[in-house]
Protein backbone atom coordinates (compact mmCIF):
# COMPACT_ATOMS: atom_id res chain seq x y z
CA UNK A 1 0.00 0.00 0.00
CA UNK A 2 2.83 2.43 0.71
CA UNK A 3 5.23 1.86 -2.19
CA UNK A 4 5.49 4.19 -5.18
CA UNK A 5 4.13 7.10 -3.14
CA UNK A 6 0.97 5.12 -2.24
CA UNK A 7 0.10 4.59 -5.92
CA UNK A 8 -1.76 1.31 -5.30
CA UNK A 9 -3.59 2.70 -2.27
CA UNK A 10 -4.77 5.81 -4.13
CA UNK A 11 -5.85 3.78 -7.16
CA UNK A 12 -7.80 1.32 -5.02
CA UNK A 13 -9.56 4.04 -3.04
CA UNK A 14 -10.50 5.92 -6.21
CA UNK A 15 -12.30 2.81 -7.52
CA UNK A 16 -14.33 2.14 -4.37
CA UNK A 17 -17.42 4.02 -5.56
CA UNK A 18 -17.73 1.85 -8.66
CA UNK A 19 -17.87 -1.37 -6.63
CA UNK A 20 -20.90 -2.86 -4.93
CA UNK A 21 -19.45 -4.46 -1.83
CA UNK A 22 -22.72 -5.17 -0.03
CA UNK A 23 -22.58 -8.58 1.60
CA UNK A 24 -18.81 -8.82 1.03
CA UNK A 25 -16.21 -9.25 3.73
CA UNK A 26 -12.58 -8.31 3.72
CA UNK A 27 -9.87 -9.67 5.96
CA UNK A 28 -6.82 -7.48 6.29
CA UNK A 29 -3.84 -9.05 7.98
CA UNK A 30 -0.85 -6.94 8.88
CA UNK A 31 2.45 -7.48 10.57
CA UNK A 32 3.52 -5.05 13.23
CA UNK A 33 5.67 -2.72 11.15
CA UNK A 34 5.76 0.10 13.64
CA UNK A 35 9.09 1.03 15.16
CA UNK A 36 9.81 -0.22 18.68
CA UNK A 37 7.99 1.83 21.29
CA UNK A 38 5.60 3.36 18.74
CA UNK A 39 1.85 3.34 19.44
CA UNK A 40 -1.12 4.02 17.17
CA UNK A 41 -1.49 7.42 18.86
CA UNK A 42 2.02 8.35 17.66
CA UNK A 43 1.35 7.62 13.99
CA UNK A 44 0.80 11.27 13.25
CA UNK A 45 4.59 11.28 12.96
CA UNK A 46 4.75 11.14 9.18
CA UNK A 47 8.12 9.52 8.95
CA UNK A 48 9.24 6.92 6.44
CA UNK A 49 9.23 4.40 9.30
CA UNK A 50 5.47 4.73 9.78
CA UNK A 51 4.43 5.07 6.13
CA UNK A 52 3.51 1.38 5.73
CA UNK A 53 1.19 1.14 8.74
CA UNK A 54 -0.29 4.59 8.05
CA UNK A 55 -1.16 3.47 4.51
CA UNK A 56 -2.93 0.37 5.80
CA UNK A 57 -4.90 2.38 8.34
CA UNK A 58 -5.83 4.92 5.65
CA UNK A 59 -7.21 2.07 3.52
CA UNK A 60 -9.24 0.71 6.44
CA UNK A 61 -10.62 4.16 7.28
CA UNK A 62 -11.58 4.72 3.64
CA UNK A 63 -13.58 1.49 3.66
CA UNK A 64 -15.30 2.37 6.93
CA UNK A 65 -16.25 5.84 5.66
CA UNK A 66 -17.77 4.44 2.47
CA UNK A 67 -21.57 4.15 2.59
CA UNK A 68 -22.98 0.70 1.91
CA UNK A 69 -24.94 0.70 -1.35
CA UNK A 70 -28.02 -1.43 -1.87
Amino acid sequence: MWYENQKHLKNTISHLDSKNLKGKRLFIGTANTMPAGMSLANLKNKSEETQHIRSILHWINSLKARPVRN
